[in-house]
């Protein structure tokens, strides 16, 4: 926008040529006068219809935003996030914390676009969209250590979970496995600290190989699990005969159910006994959690309570 001298100037300039081109074709002084008063008048008056356009553009774009930004903060304020009874308002607290964040350093700027980004993508895989049951799915590319322990923390009635020789047994005797790693024992310390908020848990170990209950390393992993306040329980799917296996151990796959709520699930690759996790996950399709359940129940039942291993008598003096 102009200001207002400039514009009475251009003005003035416009009135002054018309002026004198009227006069070169020898105008009357009143008719020369007047055409360059019109012709300086008008140009006022398009500068100022054109200033007012302007403004009003700039009014609508503002309330646009005003509108746009109203809307946002009703639907933070009505987030299902925020109303949960967790004492604390997280979807807001993000918004008014990345608003007000400036990077220390690139790299962590790119850092914190990157955890939103795959924050952003976890919601959209839990948004449901009725009629898709492969919608019903949050996925992230090889093993996620804060589903996990997240689930664990945010448990509170009861974890049904599976630990099969292929996911977690390493090598093939847990000598090596996933109990050992650094994320297998946070979560079993999530676990101990869900059990003492009142968290039912149970755990059945899958072995494809009878020898596994003798070993030391997976006994200690069972009393561990049992100091910890789970209850578990073994099932060697290979020691059936054919006649009498079960129909779960042909399709089995290795899931904990969190409240009968979500499933964590993850996809192995690789060639056995080598394997490692490919895709971690959570699914929540009520359809997908009825046959979990059911197929966790029906594998409870069939699987054997563990029990440590009696010390030997002492040998008759």
């Amino acid at each position: 926008m102009r200001p207002l001298l400039q514009r009475i100037s251009i003005a003035l300039l416009t009135g002054a040529v018309s002026f004198g081109l009227t006069k070169l074709a020898r105008g009357s002084l009143v008719s020369t006068l007047t055409l360059a008063v019109f012709v300086a008048g008008s140009v006022l008056v398009v500068e100022f219809l054109r200033d007012v356009e302007r403004s009003m553009t700039s009014t609508e774009n503002m309330i646009s935003h005003v509108n746009n930004a109203t809307r946002l903060r009703e639907a933070i304020e009505g987030s299902a996030l925020d109303v949960l009874p967790t004492g604390s308002r997280p979807v807001q607290g993000l918004i008014n914390n990345v608003v007000g964040f400036t990077p220390p350093s690139p790299i962590l700027g790119r850092l914190v676009v990157s955890e939103i980004r795959d924050l952003t993508e976890l919601v959209q895989g839990l948004t449901t969209e009725i009629g898709r049951r492969s919608a019903y799915a949050a996925s992230c590319e090889g093993e996620d250590r804060n589903w996990l322990l997240a689930l664990t923390g945010a448990a509170t009635g009861r974890i049904l979970a599976t630990s099969t020789t292929a996911a977690d047994g390493g090598q093939g005797k847990f000598e090596d496995g996933f109990w050992k790693t650094e994320l297998g024992r946070a979560y079993l310390n999530a676990q101990r600290a869900a059990v003492d908020r009142g968290v039912e848990i149970r755990r059945v170990f899958i072995l494809t190989d009878p020898e596994i209950l003798a070993s030391d390393d997976f006994i200690r992993t069972c009393e561990k699990q049992l100091k910890a306040g789970i209850e578990v329980r073994t099932n060697e799917v290979l020691s059936n005969s054919p006649s009498t296996r079960n129909d779960w151990t042909a399709t089995f796959k290795d899931f904990i159910l969190f409240d009968d709520e979500v499933s964590y699930e993850v996809d192995l690759e690789g060639i056995p006994p080598t394997l490692s996790i490919a895709r971690t996950n959570l699914r929540y399709h009520p359809v997908t959690i009825l046959d979990r359940r059911t197929r966790f129940e029906e594998i409870w039942e069939a699987s054997t309570p563990f029990r440590l291993p009696q010390p030997s008598p002492p040998p008759d003096a």
